[in-house]
């Protein structure tokens, strides 16, 4: 049996481990929970505003259809699998199931109709300002200073 050699370490390993810690750059524990605040309430309203799944799958597809639309690239099921970070199968049925609620819309490129873009429907535009309103005012009140 050898013995193994153990070393004291001469600097330290974090942040944390010689009182460096300050308030630039690096949270506070006041800032971390304020900040979790936020997120949560975030994906509360996410939830809320695109009658989102627990999950929310759905996020990453809205995100990336939204910003298509707002610079003017045509968005395809494809495109919009291949993005959202899921398997191509479970894309598919997410981007069917949003299509049957609603949130997309489908229009034919070629008079055979296999090759179709989706646009993001009015119900999904009209939710997304008012989901990054609420997200900006969430954000507003993380920066300001807290409630005493």
């Amino acid at each position: 049996m050898t013995k193994r050699k153990t070393t004291t370490a001469t600097t330290p390993e974090g942040p944390y481990e010689n009182g460096s810690a300050t308030s630039e750059g690096i949270f506070q524990n006041r800032d971390v929970g304020r900040f979790m605040d936020f997120f949560v309430q975030l994906q509360e309203e996410a939830k809320r505003s695109f009658d989102l799944s627990d999950d929310q799958r759905e996020m990453p597809i809205i995100l990336d259809l939204i910003n298509k639309h707002f610079t003017g690239r045509l968005v395809t099921s494809s495109s919009l699998a291949a993005n959202s970070g899921l398997s191509y199968g479970t894309a598919i049925r997410t981007i069917r199931g949003m299509m049957k609620r609603g949130l997309i819309l489908k229009r034919p490129r070629t008079t055979t109709g296999k090759s179709a873009s989706l646009p993001p429907s009015d119900g999904i535009l009209s939710r997304w300002h008012i989901f990054s309103h609420r997200g900006e005012k969430l954000a507003r009140s993380l920066s300001s200073p807290p409630a005493n």
